[in-house]
């Protein structure tokens, strides 16, 4: 049985993500290697894809391929993806001292959350006027003239 969010994300999208997001080895100094795995990633943009088609008003489902706004889903997914390691962080934070020194170990959730925050502000809006579009896009694509019904009398 195929799962409601099961859509195929290519290598390239997951590449451009992990650039955008900038969770490339050489830009993490702090941790080995990337700190969003590759599942999570694809989990993350078929949440969102599944979640921008089911958000009224409906209209015809869009996989990453035809996506009709590249930024909008890159906000989308970052969006996720900032929220699935807030919680990493926020579940493995520690603060403890030892002899009056203190260490404090995984303390970045709130930063997570200010960036939620931000990205929030502005795609929430961008999704919107997004689907707005489409929809008028979609109503209006066609409309037959009334002269189609008649009979060619000419």
């Amino acid at each position: 049985m195929a799962l409601s969010y099961e859509i195929d994300v290519p290598e390239q999208i997951i590449r451009d993500m992990r650039l955008y997001y900038g969770d490339l080895p050489e830009f993490n100094k702090l941790i080995e290697g990337t700190e969003i795995s590759d599942e999570k990633l694809m989990l993350a943009i078929r949440l969102w894809v599944t979640h921008f088609n089911k958000t009224p008003p409906i209209l015809n489902p869009y996989t990453v391929e035809d996506f009709p706004d590249p930024l909008v889903l890159f906000h989308g997914v970052t969006i996720e993806l900032l929220k699935m390691a807030g919680m990493v962080h926020s579940r493995n934070f520690l603060n403890f001292n030892d002899n009056g020194v203190q260490f404090t170990v995984n303390d970045k959730a709130s930063d997570y959350m200010q960036w939620i925050g931000n990205y929030l502000q502005t795609h929430a809006e961008d999704a919107k006027q997004l689907k707005i579009a489409l929809n008028g896009e979609q109503a209006y694509d066609f409309i037959e003239s009334p002269e189609a019904w008649y009979p060619d009398i000419y």
